[in-house]
């Protein structure tokens, strides 16, 4: 997911707010897209899942029941109704990816 974000000039999406998942359901639903990856995993330490820059979640919204690890299941995915599910890493899913934006220059005088 990462390099797939990288390749296109970004990074992978965190979602830090209710209003933010909010918004990117509007997204997905209009793009038929009914689920998607997020970058949070708990490879690392089974039961603590990080954001793919190792910070923890501000922000939670499991499923009722999840995650429950069935099958070894260490990442996560965006349900369009909007809710978590956690995964298998090597399931298929849609990437998001934050909009890259261009660094700001100076102004000149």
């Amino acid at each position: 997911m990462e390099s797939h974000c990288e390749a296109a000039g970004s990074a992978p999406l965190i979602l830090e707010t209710p209003s933010e998942e909010s918004w990117l359901q509007t997204q997905m639903e209009d793009l038929g897209v009914p689920s998607a990856w997020l970058p949070l995993t708990d490879q690392e330490e089974e039961g603590i899942f990080l954001w793919w820059d190792g910070s923890s979640p501000a922000y939670e919204n499991w499923s009722s029941g999840e995650p429950n690890n069935m099958g070894d299941e260490d990442c996560t995915e965006l349900i369009l109704w909007g809710q978590w599910n956690d995964i298998r890493c090597d399931d298929a899913r849609a990437v998001l990816c934050r909009d890259p934006v261009s660094p700001l220059s100076p102004e000149s005088n």
